[in-house]
């Protein structure tokens, strides 16, 4: 990452539906072959210290947070809480990141063994880190 935004490229590039690469770094899901929560948060936290918005917002009001929480990706949402993601912003549908870590979020493999203990994680940590209080 660190060549590519050297080299010229937009840390806050956005496609067509507006996200970002922060947005990104957590495609994947628990049990996939391309999760991986130490590189998802390394990213997350390259990508900030390089000038990434942590709550940019793609069209449809998605943040960065909402898409790791709805991946059930803790190393993602940990990275994210670490650099200043709003855990109150909503979404278009009007949910919080808690709110999404609390339900079934509808993404494919969300309700898998794999990730059940990372719903688990996510809600500690959005707990934690704001003692309670979401």
């Amino acid at each position: 990452m660190r060549e590519l935004v050297n080299a010229g490229a937009a840390v806050a590039a956005a496609n067509r539906r507006g996200a970002e690469p922060l947005h990104y770094a957590v495609d994947g899901s628990p049990g996939s072959a391309r999760w991986n929560p130490v590189a998802q948060k390394a990213t997350v936290l390259c990508l900030v210290e390089l000038g990434a918005d942590p709550n940019a917002v793609d069209k449809n009001g998605t943040t960065p947070l909402h898409r790791a929480v709805r991946n059930r990706c803790a190393g993602a949402v940990k990275g994210r809480l670490e650099v200043g993601a709003d855990r109150q912003a909503t979404n278009g549908s009007g949910s919080t990141p808690m709110q999404l870590a609390r339900q079934t979020t509808g993404r494919g493999g969300t309700r898998s063994a794999d990730a059940r203990p990372q719903q688990q994680e996510i809600l500690r940590l959005l707990q934690a880190h704001y003692g309670g209080d979401v």
